[in-house]
């Protein structure tokens, strides 16, 4: 249901009318005799001229307001772009009606653009979201690099110990075998030594016994 704004649709009557109703009937002169017509005085003649004055300046405030609303909404179709000044009640009430529709259109274009504000409000609260999902994702992503990175370091640096770990375990082997072989030598040595020894014993006895 559209809602639309209020306005008294009323015909705009002569504010001169108005002020001789309120004035009522006109002023008998002081020597008893009848006047041809009302007496207006200067001070009344004034308030007439400043009431009109303030009718032109508001119709002149609601056509100024009126082309600017329909240009910044881009409203083409407004029609009630004409001045009462000089119109009849008749016309008046055509034009207020006018107006009337104007406004209704003022209205729904407003309607409009808080609906359109509302929406793209709305996407951008969900491209924020979004951002900030891909901002952690990212974070998350460097943290996982920087894991990779430390994990690759890790893995580095253990191949770099196990092979000089490798490379001590290959010359202790080196040593401990070369080491066998001294005593292997050294003992055989003993051996032929003791071999001659024992021989040179037995020659040394069969010698002394002839």
């Amino acid at each position: 249901m559209r809602k639309s704004f209020s306005v008294r649709k009323r015909p705009y009557l002569s504010f001169a009318r108005e002020l001789k109703n309120l004035r009522g009937p006109a002023r008998q002169p002081q020597n008893g005799l009848s006047s041809p017509g009302p007496v207006v005085t200067a001070t009344e003649k004034l308030e007439e001229t400043d009431v009109a004055e303030a009718l032109d300046l508001s119709e002149k405030l609601y056509m100024d307001m009126s082309k600017t609303l329909g240009s910044l909404m881009n409203i083409k179709d407004m029609s009630g772009h004409v001045s009462m000044k000089h119109l009849s009640p008749k016309e008046r009430e055509r034009v207020n009606q006018l107006r009337q529709r104007d406004l209704d259109l003022v209205f729904d274009k407003i309607t409009l653009l808080k609906n359109q504000l509302e929406r793209k409000e709305e996407l951008l609260r969900g491209y924020e979201k979004d951002i900030e999902q891909l901002r952690q994702s990212k974070v998350s992503v460097q943290m996982y690099q920087s894991q990779v990175a430390k994990l690759e370091d890790d893995i580095y640096k253990e191949a770099e110990e196990k092979a000089l770990l490798k490379e001590a375990l290959e010359r202790t082997e080196q040593r401990l075998h070369h080491e066998k072989r001294v005593n292997r030598a050294i003992r055989q040595q003993k051996v032929v030594a003791k071999h001659r020894a024992d021989q040179l014993i037995s020659l040394r006895h069969a010698a002394a016994s002839h």
